[in-house]
């Protein structure tokens, strides 16, 4: 796996074949057909194990949370390890049913930790209990995608502690002030 990992890295996704692979590993096609029927599901194996990430630990500061998490996100969106191979397999998952999948496990694996948040959050009366889960999250790390894929931009610490601020003044359960 790590031969398929550099090889994406360096030469792109077309680049890794079981040829290619082996000759970089040294491991031979046979096995490589062995444990991974069809390359798809070699580079799937690929990304699913770069995407494994450690979460932060919930303190039970909403706000501190929330930055920790999505601090952590914004690194991997800059990671070339992860930002390459989630283009394409967001690219790819249109027409491709196992990337499909794979695109649903990594929707399910960024929304999961920063759901549980969120939930504590609610549970201790920090956030609205009528919010939306799945919204809520697309809300926080919305911004980041869209600021990273499209944008093109570097994202920072900062960027992030405004993206959770606005998300959480528009969802305080603390009525603002009118004055």
């Amino acid at each position: 796996m790590a031969a398929g990992r550099e090889i994406l890295l360096s030469d792109g996704w077309e680049a890794v074949t079981y040829v290619t692979v082996a000759e970089r590993s040294g491991v031979g096609r046979t096995t490589l057909y062995r444990h991974w029927p069809t390359i798809d599901r070699f580079l799937h194996d690929i990304l699913l194990h770069d995407w494994a990430v450690e979460h932060h630990t919930p303190t039970g500061v909403t706000r501190d949370d929330l930055v920790e998490e999505l601090d952590d996100f914004r690194v991997q969106l800059h990671d070339p390890a992860v930002e390459r191979p989630m283009l394409t397999t967001m690219d790819r998952a249109s027409r491709d049913p196992e990337f499909a999948q794979l695109s649903a496990k990594l929707y399910e694996a960024c929304s999961e930790a920063a759901g549980q948040i969120i939930r504590a959050a609610q549970q201790r009366g920090d956030i609205d209990t009528g919010l939306d889960l799945e919204r809520a999250v697309a809300e926080l790390a919305g911004p980041l995608i869209y600021q990273r894929f499209l944008g093109r931009k570097t994202l920072d610490r900062q960027f992030v502690e405004h993206v959770v601020d606005d998300f959480l003044r528009a969802q305080s359960t603390t009525p603002a002030d009118p004055h």
